[in-house]
């Protein structure tokens, strides 16, 4: 048995999105996790500078693999 899928029936323009393609409930939960890992840095790199200092870590001195 074979399927095929009808051609759509309206035509747009290449690169646009199909209409009802993003709903609202969509477009928030991109919106709040994207927001979460902004959150969390933004309240963790304060925290933790103190105690690493401003410095960049060593370099290691080992030497280059032969």
């Amino acid at each position: 048995m074979t399927a095929t899928a009808d051609p759509p029936t309206t035509t747009r323009e290449p690169g646009q999105l199909a209409g009802g393609a993003l709903g609202l409930t969509s477009v928030l939960f991109c919106i709040v996790t994207g927001a979460a890992p902004l959150t969390a840095v933004l309240f963790d790199v304060p925290v933790a500078t103190p105690g690493g200092g401003y410095a960049p870590p060593p370099h290691s001195r080992s030497p280059p693999p032969r």
